[in-house]
């Protein structure tokens, strides 16, 4: 049986590696959907970092200028020593960006320098309810006078901060959607109400937006270092799910679109882009709408789309999968074509059970071939499976990118269907429309469950689209 946890298989995509000395740029991504206190627990952060590991490789970063906090690693502490030790490395013409996925919520400023008497926070894992001053407050929490602070303090002078909180909400923990085009039907805020917060009604207009005052989506603090573009506005909550949260999904499914369309963004294109996928994802009564702000030089600037070869994070982690797995045998009708050629799998299925097969390409895309829209029903037989399947209406053809392709085969026993975990490709009622899908972090981690609990079989097939 193949010992592989989720956490393994998330972390094969979220290595941690050792501190370099040399200056360069620098990632932090920070998840806290395990607290200390369960009843905080948030869904879906893993998938959160997954997706922003991909995100950020395709914004150019390397694997050893990425550095990754998971739950119990993100304590206040620790959030504050790797922003100035590991973000602080980068040099003034390096870039730096940090990421956070969790809760937010306000606290009374014991200090006296906000108008409202309320400080926002960014939620840890050690946090926890005091009584201080004679009222109830929360320790272990970023505040956002300190946060700012360190951010202002990094050298880089392209520093991007991306933050998937909130620091409003209402009393409502859990809801539903109104739309299902994710595939999900119940969201969770992200505001994290204890017993001294302030709801949405009563909350200020000032957040994680550089402390700006919020008219509008788009504001232009030219005193500012640092370019942060955050989930939602003061008076909205965002939204978890378990199938990651709505915020950085949209980050996610914007820079994959560019890669698929050979385009770069600026940060002010990327904002304009997951602002209608939130809008997409939501109905009227929980819409929010991310806002952006900070340093002007930075909004219109090119962020860096490339892409990241045919090795990268979701290559890695299934190939991983495949050496650590019972062997399958996946075959291909040649191991070279050329641009249109018609392109048949075949899948030597030695014992029933329930079959996905899954292309990735030499941008490190990866869509889900079988289940689809065709055979939606992945239960097989034992015997020979060519791909496409005489059901599906369409042939596979050799399509750009250009360069080294790897598809992969995996058999279970156990119920698993990726075609079905997707959280694109879908109607507002949550019918899938689409023939085929991408490869969806839950989909990933769903894998990883079963590969946990069961022998799965496991193959590969590399081919080569010639130029």
């Amino acid at each position: 049986m193949l010992n592989r946890s989720l956490v393994s298989l998330t972390l094969a995509l979220a290595t941690l590696f050792s501190l370099p000395t040399a200056a360069g740029n620098r990632v932090l991504l920070v998840g806290v959907g395990e607290h200390q206190d369960p009843n905080n627990y948030l869904p879906g952060i893993d998938l959160d970092v997954q997706n922003m590991h991909q995100t950020v490789r395709l914004l150019g970063y390397q694997e050893d200028e990425i550095k990754i906090l998971m739950d119990s690693q993100s304590t206040e502490e620790n959030i504050k020593y790797q922003i100035e030790n590991w973000l602080g490395q980068a040099g003034e013409t390096d870039q730096a960006l940090f990421y956070f996925s969790g809760h937010g919520t306000n606290v009374p400023d014991f200090s006296g320098d906000e108008n409202d008497q309320q400080d926002e926070v960014l939620v840890a894992y050690d946090s926890h309810v005091v009584f201080e001053n004679d009222q109830y407050t929360l320790d272990g929490v970023l505040l956002d006078d300190e946060f700012n602070r360190l951010l202002s303090n990094l050298k880089a002078k392209q520093t991007y901060v991306f933050v998937d909180a909130c620091s409003s909400g209402t009393s409502t923990k859990s809801f539903d959607l109104g739309r299902y085009n994710l595939g999900e039907t119940q969201g969770i805020t992200k505001f994290l109400n204890y017993q001294g917060a302030l709801t949405s009604e009563k909350v200020s207009e000032k957040s994680f937006d550089n402390m700006a005052s919020k008219s509008s989506d788009i504001i232009e603090a030219n005193n500012q270092s640092f370019l942060t573009l955050a989930a939602a506005r003061d008076d909205e909550y965002a939204i978890a799910t378990n199938r990651g949260s709505i915020f950085t999904l949209g980050l996610n499914s914007a820079i994959n679109s560019a890669i698929a369309q050979d385009q770069d963004l600026s940060a002010i294109e990327l904002h304009a882009q997951v602002t209608q996928y939130v809008a997409d994802k939501t109905d009227a009564s929980n819409r929010f709408h991310p806002v952006i702000s900070g340093d002007i030089t930075l909004l219109n600037q090119k962020m860096g789309v490339q892409t990241v070869g045919s090795e990268g994070a979701v290559w890695l982690a299934l190939s991983d999968l495949v050496e650590e797995s019972e062997p399958l045998n996946i075959s291909s009708n040649a191991k070279e074509y050329n641009l249109h050629d018609k392109v048949i799998y075949q899948v030597d299925v030695d014992k029933p059970g329930y079959l996905n097969v899954i292309n990735i390409d030499a941008n490190d895309q990866a869509v889900v071939i079988f289940p689809n829209k065709f055979n939606p029903d992945n239960q097989v037989k034992s015997g020979e499976l060519l791909l496409p399947t005489k059901e599906m209406n369409f042939d596979f053809q050799a399509q750009p990118p250009y360069g080294k392709s790897m598809t992969i085969a995996v058999i279970s026993s156990k119920p698993l269907n990726l075609y079905e975990q997707t959280t694109e490709g879908r109607d507002e009622n949550g019918e899938i429309i689409a023939s085929l899908v991408s490869l969806s972090g839950s989909g990933l981690r769903a894998i990883g469950v079963v590969a946990r609990d069961e022998t799965i079989y496991v193959g590969k097939v590399e081919t080569l689209l010639k130029e």
